[in-house]
Formats: structure tokens, sequence, C-alpha cells
């Protein structure tokens, strides 16, 4: 039950409290998966969002949570979304709407391995054009259904080139570190080099002496 009384009831008792609102978080999302057959999981999905966006100290906990929720002991929520587009799309796109959110308003970072969402922007982008094709149909819900794939596509976009050029940062640190050491092994080569001919020279010197 997610009455508004039950909702306001648990947003305070899982405010600044982990080891009551992580289980809170993660039973809500199963419930969520278990009703994406029919999609009557508003009540659930407003609940879900109330904790995920509320901004406690504990809110990184409940994302990854959220994100990380293993549905059964094999999937966790990026495996069910990826073999659930096809037959469950609309619960699909409720949920990648609602990630899509996480990514643009929240400063948590650790918003799970974007690569395992790398077939999100084609599938949002082929059943965006599906629900405008589909527009003289059910205009209010397909409008709808068009505005959840764009949020969607904008914050993946965004994240995932957020992604490129942190990637791009990591790897051109990586060659700068790797150039650094490489002329610090020719430096200390080539001071080598010169100690050894100082040696011999010295060397040559000594054994003059020694025969004069």
């Amino acid at each position: 039950d997610c009455s508004c009384e039950v909702q306001k009831m648990l947003a305070h008792l899982c405010w600044e409290t982990p080891r009551f609102s992580t289980p809170v978080t993660r039973d809500i999302t199963k419930a969520i998966v278990a009703k994406k057959a029919k999609c009557n999981y508003d009540k659930e999905m407003a609940m879900l969002k109330e904790l995920l966006f509320s901004t406690d100290s504990v809110k990184k906990e409940r994302v990854k949570t959220f994100l990380g929720v293993k549905v059964n002991d094999k999937e966790d929520l990026y495996d069910i979304l990826k073999h659930d587009k096809a037959l469950y799309s609309e619960f699909v796109i409720d949920i990648l709407c609602l990630i899509a959110d996480l990514y643009m308003n929240t400063e948590i970072s650790e918003l799970g391995d974007v690569k395992r969402l790398d077939w999100v922007a084609k599938w949002v982008e082929e059943k965006e054009r599906r629900f405008e094709i589909l527009m003289n149909g059910e205009i209010g819900k397909n409008k709808e259904a068009i505005e959840k794939c764009k949020r969607i596509k904008k914050a993946f976009g965004m994240k995932i080139l957020a992604e490129k050029e942190k990637d791009n940062i990591i790897q051109n640190e990586k060659r700068v570190t790797e150039e650094v050491q490489e002329k610090k092994g020719e430096s200390k080569s080539e001071e080598g080099g010169k100690n050894k001919e100082a040696e011999s020279k010295i060397n040559g010197i000594n054994h003059s002496h020694i025969k004069g």
C-alpha cells in the first residue's frame, strides 16, 4: 500500500536512516518490476521518486540500491530492462525516464555502468518514431511517451558524453605519465652512458700513471 499517508510515513522513516531506507527502496523497486505487465505501479513509482530525490546524506545509497537491486538471484535492474524492452516497453521507458531524471538532477556520479545501457539510444529513437506514427490514435498517451523518450535521449546523451570526456581525460593522463616515465628512462640511460665514459677515462688515466 502506497497511499499518501503511507508515503509520508515511509519518507519520514527513511530520512537519514540507511538500515530502513535501503530495504524500503529495494522492496518498492521489486514491487514495480512485479507490476510491469500492467504498469499499474503509479503509487509505488511516486514513492520511489520521493525516496530517490530526497536530499539527505543517505540519497547516494538509495540510488545505488535502486540501480543494483537484484530482482532475482541472477538479474539486476539493468538486465531486466534489456530483456524486457520488447515485451514491456512502457515499463522500460518509465524506468529509463526515472534513471534519466537521476542523471539530470543529482550530483551523484556513481549511477551505474553506462556501457551496460549502450542499447538505449537506438531503442528509444525507434520507440519515439513509433509513437509519432501512432499520434493520430491515442494522442494524449503517445504524446506523453514521446516526451519521455526525448528526456531519456537528452539525459543519456549527456551522460555518454560525460563518460567519454572522463575516459579521454584518463587516457591523456596515462599517456602523459608514460611519456614522463619514458623521458626519465632516457635520461637515466644517457646519464649512465656518461658515467661509464667518465669512469673509462679515469681508469685510462690511472692505468697510464701506473705504467709511468
